[in-house]
């Protein structure tokens, strides 16, 4: 059965946020706003009226925003909400400690 449908962000921790965006911009074209994050907008595949965004942030090596894990990176997934909740079965991989309700 399918639970997982994409990804909602991807987020990670760097030595200098900004001067590392400025390399993305330079040489991927990616752009972001002040502290805004880049965002990639798409379509739905099996509804293309349905719109949806996958966000892309680098933050502060001490950021909070993760906390309590100490993990340099997070991943948010997009889950169809008919699933049985997925928290359980990511807390079995990652261990408990990276797990947050939000």
């Amino acid at each position: 059965m399918k639970r997982v449908t994409g990804l909602g962000g991807i987020f990670f921790k760097a030595e200098n946020p900004e001067e590392l965006y400025k390399w993305y911009e330079n040489h991927l074209g990616l752009q972001h706003q002040g502290q805004e994050a880049v965002s990639f907008n798409w379509r739905q595949a099996d509804d293309p009226e349905k719109l949806g965004m996958t966000v892309w942030a680098i933050f502060p090596k001490d950021t909070k925003y993760f906390g309590p894990s100490r993990a340099s990176f997070m991943m948010n997934f997009r889950a169809l909400r008919k699933s049985p909740p997925l928290i359980g079965l990511l807390a079995l991989w990652l261990g408990k400690e990276h797990i947050l309700p939000r």
